[in-house]
Order: structure tokens, then C-alpha cells, then sequence
């Protein structure tokens, strides 16, 4: 936004001017400043590229004029660093938006009017591009300062053949010098990038982070109420594992055949397996991210126990912990992002039919989040919890079993406020964000290790993410609140012992979306006592 001032020009009305007056004395005023190169041009192409040197602690940009004749749209770019170089993508350069304008002709200054930004002290590539008219003058590199006065210098640079819609990649000429003018704001100019940065990390991060726990206490605690169940029923091989909630006193795992699990005519009414049931769990995922935004991973491991109250219902408690440690790059700037979680709640399972069963999980989370861009840092805590419920439908088909799921979760993170090392102060903030998915697995009990089979699965899933966290465009950071995704999982499940069973499996996630891809593991051992 342009800022004017007009000065004595202005009057202020009856007691309001007083009030006014004494609030201007007491507060400190931003100062409306610029620098231009020049309006003398003698050759055009699309844009250009430069750097600007920002020579005092902060300030913010908040118009341009630029010098075209017919474009009728303009988008600006920067880079912390250098242009030279990095003409070719647009990998850490954050983009400052695209704007309609009004051209004055060659030579005469067309006024864009930016969303300001503000910039710390340091060199910054600038590219600002039209739809093909741009006039420029020839001469200048990025060692020449081609405009200069105590707070910010502006050098020459290179013209580019990269327009509005494809900016970067552009046949480069090299040696020309920008036309125009920067306008900014020096005084009390809003936060810099490096802070901006930190809370774009936090609204789009911590959305990942309680829809991927609740996601992964859920997957463990619907593992087990299957595992439980058994999905026994109606027909040789409907069951994905090879143990259900009745069977007769035989040979086997229980004390009772294994077949007697898979063909409900030989179960002898009335005996249970041992009603007691504890786990453990841990899984990794690793996320590479488009761009470089965010390289990294989450990790974690839960444990827990339950109780068969009944051939239907099956009740439980879990603990857990998971943490990220990720690598970033937030409005071109480098920085991290780091998270503990810890979990406690309760899951509940229920075998409505032989071949239908419910599962519903819940639980209170405790983060505290550190987070980094450049050299500005952040530290908070966050409180909350989620609820998640799934309903898996067993098909016996073919010596197959077939297990199609639905699923759902949400999840409600209320975090502190907290002030940032650049003293800049952030408010509370609630994350309301879930999943909605639908997959399929495909299971084969394989007959590899004698009287204990292996049992193996291959699944496919597909699910929508919901957020009310609003991500920057100009963070250059991927929305994971409003996005549809494709994942894919493959493993199998071994009983080694009489009561005990062990589950690997690896997954590809994030298929789809365009921003990442995340690929990863998860290992379980349950026993039954």
C-alpha cells in the first residue's frame, strides 16, 4: 500500500484533534520513503531481475512504479540473497502477489500497489515480471548500485523473457538496469519476513501434526479391536488374522485349531480367549516436500492395553508420544520446525455383526512447539484432543479377504500466545482441523511358517483433509487444510507364539496433492493374556 502524507494540509475537528494530537506525541510515527532508478529507458522484454541492499535493521515495502506501456498485470517476486544465479526456478523465492495496473506509457511510472512486506537488514533478489512489457535501460550488474540513499540500495541486474504466468526459466539477458521506484516505510513498519515466517510455519505445521496423531492412535487402537474380533464369521479365510473372540479347545493358538477360527461351524459356544490385550506401536514418516517448503518427518510410538467384556465389545486405554523435525524454507528464508506430543485417551470396539465392526478412539494431547525462520525463533505449548471413529465390513471372496473402511477424525488444539526473539508478539490461537477417508484392504492368509501362517494385506485409501488454519500464499508453505489425497500400504502379520502376533507394514502418502509426498513404516506386537 502506498503510504502519503500530506502534512499541514490536513485539520483535525474539535476535542477529536486534541485527542489525536496527544496520541501522535506519545506513539512513534512510520516514515514514507523511496528510492528510483530511472525512467529513461531505451529496451524492453518481460522483466527483470536485481538485488536491493537494505541498509538499516527494517523496512517495508509497500508500492513500486514500474515503467510499462502496455501490461496490464504485474507480479513481484523476492529472494533473501542474491538474484544472480537464480533466475531458473522459483525454489526460495516467495511471491508477493500478481496486480492488476493501470499503464502509463513508456517512461512515465505505473503505480503498483503491494500487500507491504517487510524486510530486514540484508541483500534481496527482486524479479518483477509483466505479461510481456517491461522497458527498461541497458547496462548496470548486480555489482553496480545503480540508486542509493541511506537506508537501501537498488543494483542493476538482468532482463528476462519469463512473463506473469511463467516467470522463471526465461531466456536471460544479462547487463540491464531496472526503471522504477521502490516505496517503503521506515519507523514502526510491521514484522519481517523472518517473523511472519514463524507463524506461517505454526498455522500450517500444527494442522499436520494433530490430524497425523489422531490419524495414528487411531490406526493402532482399530488394528487391535480387529485383531480382537477377528472379523470371524461366515466362511473359510474371512478373517484378515488368524485369532477371534470364540473358538473351540484345541491344538492351536488359545489352546484351540486354527481352523476353528476360520469357519464358524466347528466354534464351541461359550469359550472365550484370554480377555486381556496389550500392545505396542511405533511408526515413521518422512515427508519431501515440494520445493524444498519442508524436508523431514514425524516419529512416534504408543502403547496400550484392553479388556473383552464380551464376544461384542472390547474396551481400552493407550499412551503415546510423537514428535516432527522438520527442515523449512519459509518466504525463501531457512528455518526449522520441531514438536513433542504426548497422548493419553480411550478406545472402544464393537463387533455389530460378524463381519461389521466399530471402532471409536479418543484422546487429550499436550505440544510444545519450537519453531525457526532465519534467525528469529518461536516457542509455544498447545492443549486438545480428538475423537476418531472408523467401520470396517469383512467380505470373504475368492480365499481372499476383503476389508473395506471408513473412517473419520477431529481434532481441536488450543495454543498459547507467545512473543517471538524479534519481540514481536503473537496471539492464542485455535486449530480446529480433521480427516474424512475411504480405502480397502486386500488380505491372504499364506501358509509359510508351518502351523503359523503368514497373513499379508495390500490397501489403498483416499481421504480429504480439513483445516480453519489460513497459510500465507507468499510463505511458499503447503496448505494441508483443504486437500485431497491418494495413500497406499502394503504388509503382513505373523502369530510367533501362542499369544502373541507381530505386524509390519510400509506406506506412501500424500499422493496427489501436489506439495509432498510422505513414505514410511509402522511396526505393532500385541500379546494376549
Amino acid at each position: 500500500m502506498k503510504y502519503q502524507f500530506v502534512g499541514t494540509t490536513q485539520r483535525l475537528i474539535g476535542t477529536l484533534a486534541a485527542g489525536v494530537a496527544v496520541l501522535a506525541i506519545a506513539a512513534p510515527s512510520a516514515s514514507a520513503e523511496s528510492l528510483t532508478t530511472t525512467f529513461d529507458s531505451n529496451n524492453e522484454l518481460s522483466g527483470n531481475f536485481f538485488d536491493i541492499n537494505v541498509l538499516t535493521n527494517q523496512i517495508t515495502i509497500t508500492a513500486l512504479d514500474i515503467n510499462t506501456s502496455l501490461s496490464p498485470r504485474v507480479r513481484v517476486f523476492t529472494r533473501l540473497g542474491t538474484a544472480k544465479g537464480n533466475t531458473g526456478s522459483a525454489t526460495g523465492w516467495v511471491d508477493r502477489g500478481t496486480y492488476n495496473v493501470t499503464p502509463a506509457g513508456e517512461d512515465n511510472p505505473t503505480s503498483v500497489d503491494l500487500v507491504d512486506f517487510a524486510l530486514a537488514g540484508g541483500t534481496y533478489g527482486f524479479l518483477v515480471t509483466t505479461d510481456d512489457d517491461i522497458h527498461y535501460k541497458n547496462g548496470g550488474s548486480y555489482s553496480d548500485i545503480v540508486a542509493q540513499n541511506a537506508n537501501l540500495e537498488i543494483t542493476g541486474g538482468q532482463g528476462t523473457s519469463g512473463t506473469v504466468d511463467s516467470p522463471f526459466g526465461g531466456t536471460i539477458i544479462n547487463l540491464r538496469t531496472w526503471n522504477g521506484t521502490i516505496y517503503y516505510l521506515l519507523g514502526l513498519s510491521g514484522p519481517s519476513d523472518e517473523s511472519l515466517g514463524v507463524t506461517d510455519q505454526q498455522n500450517a505445521y500444527s494442522s499436520l501434526l494433530v490430524v497425523q496423531g489422531g490419524r495414528s492412535f487411531l490406526n493402532a487402537t482399530s488394528g487391535v479391536i480387529g485383531e480382537r474380533f477377528g472379523f470371524a464369521g461366515s466362511a473359510p479365510t474371512s478373517a484378515p488374522l488368524a485369532f477371534g473372540p470364540e473358538a473351540t479347545k484345541e491344538d492351536g493358538p488359545f489352546g484351540h485349531s486354527r481352523e476353528s477360527v476360520f469357519n464358524a461351524d466347528i466354534v464351541t459356544p461359550g469359550y472365550m480367549p484370554p480377555r486381556f490385550h496389550a500392545w505396542i506401536s511405533g511408526d515413521v514418516t518422512g515427508y519431501d516436500g515440494d520445493g524444498d517448503s519442508f524436508d523431514g518427518g514425524l516419529y512416534g510410538g504408543s502403547l496400550g492395553i484392553d479388556y473383552t467384556l464380551s464376544d461384542r465389545i472390547v474396551l481400552g486405554l493407550f499412551a503415546g508420544y510423537g514428535a516432527s523435525d522438520f527442515d523449512t524454507v519459509t518466504r525463501g528464508i531457512g528455518g526449522g520446525f520441531d514438536a513433542d506430543a504426548y497422548t493419553v485417551g480411550g478406545y472402544a470396539g464393537f463387533a455389530a455383526t460378524d463381519a461389521l465392526t466399530l471402532s471409536l478412539t479418543g484422546g487429550y494431547t499436550h505440544t510444545e512447539y519450537d519453531l525457526q525462520t532465519g534467525g528469529t525463533t518461536g516457542e509455544f505449548d498447545g492443549d486438545g484432543g480428538f475423537v476418531a471413529a472408523d467401520a470396517k465390513y469383512s467380505i470373504a471372496y475368492g480365499g481372499f479377504n476383503i476389508v473395506p473402511r471408513l473412517s473419520a477424525i477431529y481434532a481441536v488444539e488450543e495454543q498459547d500466545g507467545y512473543t517471538d526473539s524479534d519481540g514481536v508478539d503473537v496471539d492464542d490461537n485455535s486449530v480446529h482441523s480433521g480427516r474424512v477417508a475411504f480405502g480397502t484392504r486386500l488380505y491372504r492368509s499364506l501358509d509359510m511358517f508351518g502351523s503359523r501362517p503368514l497373513v499379508a494385506f495390500v490397501g489403498a485409501e483416499g481421504g480429504y483433509d480439513f483445516s480453519d488454519q489460513d497459510v500465507a500464499a507468499a510463505s511458499g508453505l503447503p496448505d494441508f487444510g483443504d486437500q485431497f489425497s491418494a495413500s497406499f500400504d502394503a504388509g503382513a502379520t505373523v502369530e510367533f507364539t501362542d499369544s502373541a502376533a507381530f505386524t509390519l507394514e510400509g506406506q506412501l502418502s500424500g499422493i496427489g496433492t501436489g506439495d509432498y509426498v510422505g513414505y514410511g513404516g509402522k511396526a505393532q506386537l500385541s500379546v494376549r493374556f
